[in-house]
C-alpha cells in the first residue's frame, strides 16, 4: 500500500475509496453537488419574498402619505372656493368659473388671491381635478380623478365625515356647499411632511 501513495502521490485512503466524510482532501461525495445549488435557491426565493414584502410596505405607506396630501390640499381648493363665494360683490353669491379665478380675482378693484397656486393631485401629480360643479354654475368644489381604493376609512376631520368608508379615491369630494358654515377657513392645518 505504501507503494501505492508513493506512485500516486496521493493518500492511501483515496486510493482504497474509503475517504471518510468531509475531510479536507477527499472529493465530494456524488449526493453532495447539488446541495449547494438547492441551498442557493432557497436562499433566493427567501431574499425575493422579503423584498416584495419590504415594497408592499413601501407602497402602503406612500399613499398613506399621499392620501394626508390629498386631505390638505383639498381642504384648500374648498376654503378657496369659500372664500371666493362668500366675499362675492353684490347681494348674488357666485362660485368660481374656473380654478384659475382662485389665483386671481378681478371681480374688485383690487385683485384677491384665495389661493396660493394650483395644487396638483397627490395621487397623480397632475393638476387635472375632477371639478364639481355648483346648479346654478360654477366649481363648487374639487375630486381626484384617482379611481384607487384608499387606505384611509375613518377618523377624518369633521367636515369630510362622508369620506368614510369611500371604496375610490374620487368619492372624496372637496366641496363647498354655502349651507356648511362650519368654519372651513377658521381651522390652521400644517403641510403635511
Amino acid at each position: 500500500m505504501m507503494a501505492n501513495h508513493m506512485q500516486t502521490g496521493k493518500p492511501t485512503h483515496i486510493l482504497s475509496g474509503t475517504c471518510p466524510p468531509l475531510h479536507p482532501s477527499c472529493p465530494p461525495h456524488k449526493n453532495q453537488h447539488g446541495l449547494a445549488y438547492i441551498s442557493l435557491l432557497f436562499m433566493l426565493v427567501l431574499i425575493t419574498l422579503g423584498l416584495g414584502k419590504t415594497l408592499d410596505v413601501y407602497g402602503q405607506q406612500k399613499q398613506r402619505f399621499q392620501e394626508k396630501q390629498l386631505l390638505w390640499v383639498g381642504t384648500q381648493y374648498a376654503r378657496a372656493i369659500q372664500l371666493y363665494y362668500e366675499t362675492s360683490p353684490g347681494t348674488q353669491k357666485r362660485f368660481p368659473p374656473s380654478l384659475e379665478a382662485l389665483l386671481d380675482d378681478t371681480r374688485f378693484v383690487v385683485t384677491r388671491r384665495h389661493l396660493r397656486q394650483l395644487y396638483p393631485d397627490p395621487l397623480t401629480g397632475k393638476a387635472n381635478w375632477k371639478l364639481i360643479i355648483a346648479a346654478e354654475g360654477g366649481i363648487q368644489g374639487i375630486a381626484s380623478i384617482s379611481n384607487k381604493m384608499p387606505i384611509k376609512q375613518e377618523n377624518f376631520p369633521l367636515r369630510w365625515q362622508t369620506f368614510a368608508k369611500a371604496t375610490r379615491f374620487d368619492n372624496w369630494q372637496f366641496v363647498y356647499a354655502p349651507k356648511q358654515l362650519s368654519g372651513l377657513g377658521n381651522e390652521k392645518q400644517a403641510i403635511p411632511q
